[in-house]
């Protein structure tokens, strides 16, 4: 894959895993003021446990994508640096 390609999934994953924290956030808020009316705090427990668990693993992919074309970006001018020396 190309550096731009690892740039562009960084950041939409990042944005993504970001929203997701939002959401739980929000959502844990919610069910801690409005369990007693709605009575179903195990199912908001779990679709929070899920939201969390999403946004852990878009912010870990997030990383992985943002190493990745970082090491590329290095590599790439790490051969044009060779190139240059070995045409001298």
């Amino acid at each position: 894959m190309s550096d731009q390609t690892h740039r562009s999934k960084y950041e939409l994953q990042l944005i993504l895993g970001f929203l997701l924290l939002f959401a739980f956030t929000a959502l844990l808020f919610f069910s801690i003021f409005e369990v007693q009316r709605i009575g179903t705090w195990y199912f908001m427990a779990a679709v929070a446990g899920g939201i969390l668990c999403g946004a852990a693993y878009f912010i870990s992919s997030a990383t992985v994508h943002k190493i990745k074309s970082d090491l590329s970006r290095k590599n790439r001018r790490k051969e044009i640096q060779q190139n240059f020396t070995s045409h001298r």
